[in-house]
């Protein structure tokens, strides 16, 4: 696996900083969490990631410009401690380039001088009525303890994590980096603005910041927006690989 991580000259990231993960996943949960508390707590990008393991696709800007598919590192400076926040458009194809970029995070975040991390996810569920709540599985008891007082709740979660949301602190065990996956229960098949909302309201209640939830909605219309334009290149991709795949052999190009 190719993966290329290029960061910002002059960054300084106080040790004891902590990286939250908001990639997609279900009802986007994490995604919409992330980048809603950059945009509002001041982040600056500081690295970006492409990998080999991504779509083979490059998006084309507003301003015409290209970019290939790709996670971000964005920095947010606190009054007690420095936030990393990972955003990304798209995890990876196979199993194991989410093992290996999820070790390539790890490893990177922890030179940075990352102690502590935090994925964000969505927990299906069929119940759509009632407090929406935000459950947890954690690396470590300690870290279990911290997150119970900020409101998630232990022992509701059942079966595995898919993806990196559950990779990153598995793995991030054998750095002895401290992790949890914190997940709001959803219903899965649209955008939830609510259910980023709940894990918000916990990340704010552990990192003790405050911030304004009222334009939670212009954040899922844009998390729509990108989602459906990679969704539709997919789409042309795969149309285009099975009109190349009736097409005759050719030994010409």
């Amino acid at each position: 696996m190719a993966t290329i991580i290029k960061k910002k000259k002059g960054i300084k990231v106080r040790k004891g900083a902590i990286l939250v993960v908001g990639l997609p996943g279900l009802g986007f949960i994490g995604r919409i969490a992330g980048k809603y508390l950059v945009d509002k707590l001041g982040g600056k990008k500081i690295a970006h990631l492409v990998s080999s393991q991504f779509p083979p696709q490059a998006l084309i800007t507003k301003k015409g410009r290209i970019r290939a598919l790709q996670h971000v590192f964005y920095h947010v400076k606190l009054k007690k401690r420095d936030v990393l926040v990972l955003l990304g458009d798209v995890q990876p194809l196979t199993p194991e380039g989410q093992f290996e970029l999820s070790l390539e995070i790890v490893d990177f975040v922890m030179k940075l001088g990352v102690n502590e991390i935090i994925t964000i996810g969505g927990y299906a569920t069929n119940r759509l009525e009632g407090n929406i709540h935000v459950l947890g599985a954690s690396n470590s008891k300690k870290h279990k303890e911290l997150m119970m007082k900020a409101g998630v709740l232990y022992g509701e979660a059942k079966g595995s994590i898919v993806g990196m949301a559950g990779m990153i602190p598995a793995l991030a065990r054998f750095s002895r980096i401290p992790s949890t996956c914190i997940m709001a229960e959803t219903h899965g098949a649209i955008v939830d603005a609510s259910g980023a909302k709940r894990v918000l309201e916990v990340l704010s209640k552990h990192l003790s910041f405050t911030i304004d939830y009222s334009d939670l909605d212009k954040a899922k219309e844009e998390t729509e927006k990108l989602i459906n334009k990679i969704e539709e290149e997919l789409e042309k991709q795969q149309e285009a690989l099975k009109e190349k795949n009736k097409a005759p052999p050719s030994y010409i190009r």
